[in-house]
């Protein structure tokens, strides 16, 4: 409430000189040296004041694209989704632009952070891979798979993909599901 009554102070200081201005025209080189600098004084007096008393953040106005706002939306259903089950998983949204010969698109990365979870979709995978799963096996990564396939549906682009990934030993990320506007990028385990 302060920092607004600062505000309100230093644009009543400017409405008024305003007003003065246009019912009396003088020109700031017209005042005496002693005017300008009192009036330069107030100003800037009033400028700080307000400037240390409001943070930046408070009156910065972000600018995001459409494109990422939707996939934003997607990144954030999605991660409520799979924590809701236990998964516990994290979700990004990433911009490629590296490659030439790809359009730059962004992809929304769902990441399996907690351990017993990564373990038991590593070892889904591994069965899958080695053709020893089970039907339930089977029947949890193709409810992902399926589950990101529908959400890839509402991506902003046609180049935009989502990912389901879980980090093995190494670091590097294993994909169980990836998808975009069109479908299924990897094939659906039925």
């Amino acid at each position: 409430m302060k920092k607004m009554g600062k505000m309100l102070v230093l644009c009543g200081i400017l409405l008024s000189l305003s007003a003065c201005t246009t019912a009396q025209p003088v020109k700031f080189e017209d005042l005496s040296k002693r005017q300008q600098k009192i009036y330069l004084e107030e100003m800037n007096n009033a400028l700080k004041e307000t400037l240390e008393e409001n943070d930046p953040s408070d009156t910065r106005v972000e600018v995001i694209p459409e494109s990422e706002k939707i996939n934003k939306r997607i990144a954030d259903t999605l991660q409520y989704h799979f924590n809701r089950h236990s998964e516990l998983v994290s979700a990004e949204v990433n911009d490629v632009d590296t490659d030439e010969t790809v359009t730059a698109h962004q992809e929304i990365v769902i990441r399996v952070g907690e351990r017993y979870t990564r373990n038991q979709i590593e070892e889904q995978k591994e069965a899958l891979d080695a053709g020893t799963a089970s039907s339930s096996d089977i029947d949890a990564i193709y409810k992902i798979q399926v589950k990101i396939e529908e959400a890839a549906q509402d991506l902003f682009n046609e180049q935009d993909l989502i990912k389901f990934v879980y980090s093995d030993i190494n670091s590097e990320d294993i994909e169980i599901a990836v998808a975009n506007k069109n479908g299924s990028i990897l094939p659906l385990v039925k």
